[in-house]
């Protein structure tokens, strides 16, 4: 009634006629809506319904339209509306969001910019609402989806921070322009100026409290990781997105610790995700702080540094390439908190530590003459410091995880892997921090103990006559060795 050939519809709220009036489902997806939200209390009743019409709205728009676009925005509008009173319904509802994904390529390009404003409304109201992981999965991958888009990438990029960091509060004075350098949630400013002057500042804390948790962490992580590659927003951007990995790191640390909250979190996180390996994980902090430290070391922590080494070895821009460097150099020399076995520490030299060396390495020799050259060069110098300063900072780790001749091949790759990046060099500044990052090794290892003559698997022998193969000026006698 009402609409000539107009639609059918099926007990399910399904549309069953090809030709869609589109006043009448207009006006019958208002209805739906309105009774639905002035009957929360029948709301499970109302849902099927609304969600079948929905369904078939947003299924069958080939084009953008303005019955599509009422569907799409009415699906948002009731996770902001029910969310707050019905948060046992809070997968139920998060998972409507998934229709965006069976949107039509034209359809859901005209509409990504409000999609995405409107998750960012969503995160602000209703985050805290939001207490499992499918839920937080739905929202991470539409924003992630807006990451290339012109136009809703700003807003996909700001409703991640409001996750990772919470959103700027009223007090923070200035405001500061969304995805510029000074928006960096971890401070960094990779100029190219001075690079002694590039380190990391102390993330601002003038934001009010965010939404990432052990059981979304995984899914913000890969978000943001689409925001640092993308090049929409340009480099300011990318290195704002390289913050936030930083930040999410941070976080991982604290929940291992336990020390801010007696493990709180952690028992939250082995309740909600119900661990397979730690089935009695959420009976007490201690137990629930174990498992979380395993399944996030091997999770979320491997998650970030594994997409920051990639984008130290692999981005082309060296901004953004350089800052990466820097912020893996932070979080690895900061993940003492995380209290992980040694072995991990000797995993980490192997699987991080000497691929950052190698790709060094093979990007300077690859580099062309000229300012390409000098980049790459500036780059390598940034690689060889970070590499020196967490071999040294796990040094006593790996010595208690690694049996001797483990730890020899592991040291001999180090002053291989360092000399193959001086090989190639043409600087003054990359041929002095060569041999200055592994004469500060050697100091260390010898005052330690590790490097001394008599020491098993030949060390003394083979590392002397590898570091004069770096600088002449490498002998026994920087440790006061004849």
């Amino acid at each position: 009634e009402g609409a000539e050939g107009g639609a059918e519809g099926g007990v399910d709220g399904s549309i069953v006629a090809e030709d869609v009036d589109e006043d009448a489902a207009a006006f019958c997806l208002d209805v739906l809506v309105g009774v639905t939200l002035r009957n929360r209390d029948r709301v499970r009743t109302c849902l099927p319904l609304v969600y079948g019409l929905l369904r078939q709205l947003v299924q069958t728009a080939k084009t953008p339209s303005a019955l599509a676009e009422r569907a799409i925005f009415e699906v948002l509008r009731l996770c902001r509306r029910l969310l707050p009173h019905k948060e046992d319904l809070a997968d139920e509802l998060l998972d409507s969001l998934r229709l965006m994904f069976a949107l039509e390529p034209a359809v859901a390009d005209a509409f990504l910019e409000r999609i995405v404003r409107e998750l960012g409304h969503l995160v602000a109201e209703c985050g805290g609402h939001v207490r499992g992981a499918k839920g937080w999965e739905t929202v991470c991958k539409l924003l992630m989806a807006s990451a290339r888009h012109p136009d809703a990438a700003a807003h996909g990029f700001e409703a991640l921070r409001a996750i990772v960091e919470g959103a700027p509060t009223e007090s923070d004075g200035e405001s500061v322009k969304p995805g510029s350098a000074e928006a960096n949630g971890n401070g960094h400013h990779a100029a190219a100026a001075d690079d002694d002057a590039r380190t990391s500042s102390t993330p601002d804390t003038r934001h009010a409290q965010g939404h990432l948790r052990p059981w979304n962490i995984r899914a913000c992580v890969e978000a943001v990781g689409a925001f640092v590659d993308a090049h929409e927003g340009g480099d300011e951007r990318s290195v704002a997105a390289v913050g936030l990995i930083s930040s999410a790191a941070a976080a991982t640390e604290r929940w291992c610790s336990g020390n801010a909250d007696g493990g709180a979190m952690a028992v939250a996180a082995a309740r909600t995700m119900a661990w397979p390996n730690h089935p009695s994980a959420g009976n007490s902090p201690v137990e629930a702080i174990n498992a979380l430290r395993a399944e996030t070391i091997a999770g979320a922590w491997t998650d970030c540094v594994s997409k920051l080494v990639a984008v130290a070895v692999g981005e082309d821009r060296a901004a953004v390439r350089d800052d990466a460097i820097l912020t893996l150099q932070r979080v690895l020399l900061a993940s003492d908190g995380l209290n992980a076995p040694a072995t991990h520490w000797c995993g980490v030299c192997s699987g991080v530590l000497m691929p950052v060396l190698e790709a060094m390495g093979e990007r300077v020799r690859a580099a062309p003459r000229g300012d390409a050259k000098a980049i790459a060069e500036r780059t390598a110098r940034l690689g060889v410091s970070c590499v020196a300063k967490a071999f040294l900072q796990y040094l006593p780790a790996m010595l208690t995880a690694a049996t001797p001749a483990q730890f020899a091949a592991a040291w001999t790759e180090v002053l291989d892997r360092n000399a193959e990046v001086l090989k190639h060099a043409r600087s003054e500044e990359l041929r002095e921090a060569v041999p200055e990052a592994v004469k500060n090794m050697l100091l260390v290892m010898s005052a330690q103990g590790v490097l001394a003559p008599g020491a098993p698997e030949g060390i003394w022998e083979t590392t002397w006559k590898k570091a004069a193969a770096i600088d002449a000026g490498l002998t026994p006698a920087i440790v006061g060795a004849k």
